[in-house]
C-alpha cells in the first residue's frame, strides 16, 4: 500500500474513527489511542486523505464523520468492513477504475454506516421510473438533513417525518412519522404525489426499524402473532435444494439437508409476503407445514387457474 498505510495502520485508524464515532472529547483521543498529540494530528490527516468529512464542533469537543453520497449500488457491509475496505481502496495503487468501487462502497447499506437506506428483509434491488428515481434523490436529503415532507397519498394530504428509505424485491418504500396518524407509517413510492419538502425540521424520536417490520418477510407482519409466529417447513427437492442453501432470506432461517433434498424452517406472523414469494420455486417444494400456508397457495394457484 502507498503512504505507509499498512493493516496495522488500518485497524489503528479504525479504533479511532471509532473512539469518535462514540462522541470521545478530542481532548481525551491521544491518551485513549496509548499515543501522543502529533500522532494524533498524522492520523487525522490519514483519515480526511481518504475523503472522510470530519467535522470538529468547539462546542462538544467531539468530531462528526460524514460519509460522502453517490448514488450508486448499495451493497451490505458491517460498519467496520466498510472502513477496512474503503481505507484499502483510497491506498492502492491507481490501477483500474478504483474510483467506481470507492463509490460503491461509499454507499455501504446498512443502518450504522448510512442514515437514509436500507434494503429491508429478504432484500433485493430493481430498476425504477424516472418519478421515482426523482423521489429518491429528494427524499435522501429530506431523510438525512430531517426535514418534514407534504405529498398526496390515496387522495390524502399526508405531513410526515421520513427516517428511512426501504427496498423490497418489488419496490421502493419509505418509513415515516405521519403527523396525521400520529404513528410511523411505510409508505410506497410510486403511491405518492405532488411531493413538497417543506422548511421546517422536525425533532428525531427514538427510532428502530426492527419495531416497524417486526418479523416480516418484506415489509408486512402481524403484530397479533409476532409472539407465536407460524412455523414453516418446506422440503425443497433436487437442485432447488442446494440453491436454497445458498441464501439466508430471513433471521429465522434454518434448515437441514436430508435425502430428498433440503428442508428449511422460517417462522413468520404472517404469510401471504411469504406465500408470493414461494410461489416462485413450484413445482420443486413440498409444504409441510402449516396448513395456513397450503391453503394461501392453493388458493393462489386456483385463482391463477380460474377455478
Amino acid at each position: 500500500m502507498s503512504d505507509g498505510i499498512s493493516i496495522n495502520v488500518i485497524c489503528r485508524l479504525w479504533k479511532l474513527l471509532s473512539l469518535m464515532l462514540n462522541k470521545t472529547p478530542r481532548a481525551q483521543l491521544a491518551n485513549k489511542m496509548g499515543y501522543s498529540n502529533n500522532a494524533l494530528s498524522m492520523d487525522l490527516y490519514r483519515l480526511k486523505k481518504f475523503g472522510l468529512n470530519i467535522k470538529h464542533s468547539r462546542l462538544t469537543d467531539c468530531y462528526t464523520i460524514l460519509y460522502p453520497d453517490y448514488n450508486s449500488i448499495p451493497f451490505r457491509l458491517t460498519k467496520e468492513e466498510f472502513f477496512y475496505v474503503y481505507a484499502i481502496i483510497n491506498n492502492i495503487a491507481d490501477e483500474g477504475d478504483v474510483e467506481s468501487v470507492r463509490q460503491k462502497l461509499e454507499l455501504a447499506i446498512n443502518a450504522d454506516t448510512n442514515p437514509v437506506f436500507d434494503s429491508g428483509p429478504s432484500y433485493g434491488f430493481t430498476k425504477v421510473n424516472a418519478r421515482v428515481a426523482d423521489l429518491l434523490y429528494h427524499l435522501k436529503d429530506d431523510v438525512t438533513y430531517r426535514r418534514k415532507v407534504v405529498f398526496m397519498y390515496s387522495d390524502d394530504l399526508r405531513i410526515v417525518h421520513p427516517y428511512k428509505l426501504v427496498h423490497t424485491p418489488f419496490s421502493w418504500y419509505m418509513i415515516a412519522f405521519c403527523e396525521d396518524r400520529n404513528a410511523f407509517r411505510k409508505f410506497k413510492l410510486a403511491r405518492m404525489s405532488n411531493y413538497k419538502r417543506t422548511k421546517d425540521n422536525y425533532e428525531q424520536q427514538d427510532f428502530d426499524l426492527n419495531d416497524i417490520l417486526g418479523d416480516a418477510w418484506y415489509l408486512q407482519h402481524n403484530p397479533k402473532k409476532i409472539n407465536a409466529p407460524y412455523p414453516i417447513k418446506i422440503l425443497f427437492k433436487g437442485q432447488s435444494g442446494e440453491t436454497i442453501q445458498e441464501y439466508n432470506f430471513h433471521k429465522t432461517q434454518k434448515f437441514e439437508i436430508c435425502a430428498e433434498g433440503t428442508i428449511v424452517e422460517w417462522e413468520l406472523s404472517y404469510l401471504e409476503e411469504f406465500a408470493s414469494w414461494l410461489m416462485q420455486w413450484i413445482p420443486n417444494i413440498e409444504i409441510q407445514e402449516p396448513q395456513e400456508l397450503k391453503d394461501i397457495i392453493n388458493t393462489k394457484i386456483n385463482k391463477y387457474k380460474g377455478i
